[in-house]
Order: C-alpha cells, then structure tokens, then sequence
C-alpha cells in the first residue's frame, strides 16, 4: 500500500513529500471521528488515549529518553507517560511523580499527547527520563510567529496577493467566501471588533502562557492563566481574553478571513491565543492549544498554524493525534532559512505546509526550503489589519499560509459533507505551476489559482 500510494498520488506535485502527507491523511480519515460537533465550548473530552501517536517515541532507550532543543526555555521540561499508565487514574500518576521528584507541574494533557509539562531542573529531568513509568522528557521551547517584516501602509487597489489567487484577471470574487466555516487561527489573538473580520470572531482560548510560572520567564504583561493544574479542562476564553496585544493573530485572520483583504472573506474566524504580546510562545502551550481543539473544536473547521519553533518530537506527534479529528491544517513553512522538515510544525507530513514568494516570483532569503514545502503563495508586503485596525503590510510565509487557508476555507464551505482526503484532492486540482527564482535558479513550484464568479 505504502509503496502504492508513493508511486501513484501525486498531490501538489512532490510525490514523495505529499504522497506520504496523502498516506497519513488516509489513515486519519479512515480512523478519524466524523461525527459532527456539537457545537457547545464546554463538551467533555474524549477519554482514552487509544488514538495517541506515539511512533516518534518507539526506538528511544537510556538517556536518549532526555532531549534538548534549540530555543529552549530554562527549567521548563514535557514528559510523555508510557501508555500503559492509563489504567491508573492520571491524577494519580501525577501525584506519585510530584511526591517522588518534587516537580512543579502545571500542564496536564490527555487526548492529543499523555503526560505533563513543568518546571524542573536539569537533575530532575534526568532522574524522571529514567523513571519506568516515563517515556520521553523533552525540554520546553519557544516558538514564534512567521513574520518577518512589517510596515505601514496599503496598496492601492485590490490586493496583489488576491490578484495572484485570482489568476492575474485584476479582480477577486471567489465563487464560496468559506461561510459557516471555522478557521482556528493559532497566533497572539485576534481583535474582535476589527472592521475587515466583520463580528465573525467567535470564542476561542488563550492558552498561550496558562503557567504563571511560564508567564514569569516569558513577561509580566502576558495575560493571566485561565488553566487549572493538574488536569482540569480550560472553559472557552471570552474574546477579551483573546484580545490581540501584537498584532500578528488579526494580520493573519484579515489575510485569510478579511471582507476585502481576505482570501474567504466569509468565514469565521476563531482565536486560539498561544502566543504573546512579543510574539512568543511555549511549545507546551502548543500542545495545550491542541488538546483544548482535541474536544471543542467546531465543525467545519480549517486550522491555521502561521508560526514556527524548533524541532519538537512531542509537539509533531500531538499535531499528528488532533489530526485525527477532522479538520485540515495548514502550516507556515517557519523562515528558517533551512529545511522546513527540520522544524516544528512544517515538517509534519499530514498538513499542509506553505512557503512565499514575492511579487518578482523571487524567494527571500529566509524561505525554508526541503520536501516538506507543499505549495508557493504570495507572502511579501501582503495587505493586513492590525490589532487597532491600521492597514499594514506584512511579509512572512504566515501571509502565505493565511491566503492558503482562506483557500481551505472555502472548499470546506463548497463540499461539507466531504472528507480530508478528498478536500486534499479538491485543493490540489486548483494548483498550477509557477515559475521561481531561488538563488539565481529558476524552479517550478505549485501555487494555487481560485475560481472566479
């Protein structure tokens, strides 16, 4: 099957790269539960932890059970409980390895990733790596929004990013606009009262620093915590809770979501708060943000994931367990200026992840590049709204990943009833082929060209 689908699906033109995406998303959906939401902020998460993947985590024995990362944050380690656990109540778990190792924790997951997050110090995590009841420790990291420039200002006319999307006709009038569809846009919040989103920001959550103890290491103005420790389920954030104090969430939600910037200018927009008011994160609230989608999600939905981080084993493999949900995930390509796969979470291969280009069909410097890329969309001096309204442009593959979703969005509205597999399809049948500049080479790489009314 395997070799099958390497040498037969082609999606988006990267056979290798896709192919596998094409694989894991089959698996998923054919796993996934596709039953619809219910629509309530407040319903229970699924028990069990059956569906968790825990592939990343199989080979590793020893020390190798200790990881660090790049960006780490001091102090603060993810422990991933062997699954066997499970027939001890969680709680008690935790309280056994707070009693022996005296930790400080202060995240508890249970649907997209079984274990904890803490504060401890190196000693600690190398004494609970060690622990039979533990299966990998990673150190906690930052992350950070996918933007590299911005500037005041607005282009005169239609947008030429939409210009792009609309096939160079020099107008934008999508045929769907993604009514009725949520996109989960995972930045520094999004300012509900912003005139290009409409009264389309829904409820959301801000998980971004939930540690008071993170909020300490990471800012005195990041927001209060709105999790209780060890374990006890977040409520949905009221949107002042999700207010944006950056300004990249309500960039992002405008380019994908905005009345006249936005690429499905219909669609509803829901803030999920993991980064703060410098535009940076923890990976553990990541995963937190993840585990409070695992069971309040709304569908239909489209998550838009316009940051990057280093490499995480753990928040790859969480990303992979909400997958299972159904839901499509598009991913910024992160501005390394290295191999997308090697960074977290574009290198995870059942999303779609996104990387940018300019209006001279150049790439910047600071584009990854690598397998993992999927598609090329306008990502330079990109017309935006901040968080007090002012037009500006933006560059970053964010604004790339943002458009792609509105892209998402839209079929989401045109084929509800249809699964991930075939919305992956139906995306790769509104690709064309565009012609690069990298380095002084030229490359022909897949963008994504809308239907017009």
């Amino acid at each position: 099957m395997q070799q099958a689908l390497r040498s037969n699906k082609r999606i988006f033109g990267r056979p290798v790269r896709f192919s596998a995406a094409l694989m894991m998303t089959a698996l998923l959906v054919a796993g996934c539960d596709l039953m619809p939401g219910t629509g309530q902020d407040e319903a229970a998460a699924s028990e069990g932890v059956q569906h968790l993947d825990v592939s990343e985590f199989e080979n590793v024995t020893g020390i190798s059970r200790l990881r660090d990362v790049q960006n780490p944050i001091k102090g603060r380690y993810m422990v991933q409980l062997l699954l066997r656990t499970q027939a001890e109540p969680l709680d008690d778990v935790l309280g056994r390895l707070n009693s022996l190792y005296e930790l400080d924790i202060d995240m508890v997951f249970r649907n997209v990733f079984y274990g904890f997050a803490a504060a401890m110090s190196r000693d600690q995590a190398e004494a609970i790596a060690a622990d039979p009841d533990v299966l990998y420790v990673e150190q906690d990291s930052y992350v950070s929004a996918a933007e590299t420039e911005l500037v005041d200002g607005a282009s005169d006319g239609l947008p030429w990013g939409l210009d792009r999307l609309g096939g160079g006709l020099g107008k934008y009038a999508p045929a769907y606009g993604g009514t009725g569809v949520n996109l989960y846009v995972l930045s520094t919040g999004v300012n509900a009262d912003a005139t290009q989103l409409n009264a389309r920001v829904g409820r959301g959550i801000n998980v971004g620093y939930a540690s008071p103890w993170l909020a300490g290491i990471l800012g005195t103005q990041q927001p209060a915590a709105l999790l209780q420790l060890l374990g006890r389920k977040p409520k949905a954030a009221e949107k002042e809770q999700t207010d944006d104090c950056h300004g990249h969430g309500t960039r992002m939600a405008s380019i994908a979501a905005g009345s006249s910037l936005g690429s499905a200018p219909t669609a509803n927009v829901r803030p999920v708060k993991i980064l703060g008011c410098d535009g940076r994160g923890a990976t553990s609230g990541v995963v937190q943000a993840f585990e409070w989608l695992y069971s309040r999600y709304q569908r239909p939905a489209v998550l838009l994931l316009p940051f990057s981080g280093s490499k995480s084993r753990i928040l790859d493999a969480s990303l992979r367990s909400l997958l299972q949900k159904d839901m499509l995930a598009i991913v910024a390509d992160g501005d390394s200026g290295s191999d997308a796969c090697d960074v977290s979470p574009s290198g995870v291969r059942s999303v779609l992840t996104v990387a940018g280009y300019g209006r001279g069909e150049q790439r910047p410097a600071t584009a990854s590049g690598g397998d993992c890329i999927d598609l090329f969309l306008p990502s330079e001096a990109i017309d935006s709204v901040n968080a007090q309204g002012a037009r500006q442009l933006t560059s970053g593959s964010g604004a790339a990943a943002a458009y792609a979703a509105g892209v998402a969005a839209q079929l989401r509205e045109a084929y509800v009833l249809e699964d991930k597999l075939s919305l992956y399809r139906r995306l790769a049948s509104q690709t064309v082929d565009i012609q690069l500049q990298i380095g002084g080479e030229s490359i022909v790489a897949k963008t994504l060209k809308v239907p017009q009314r």
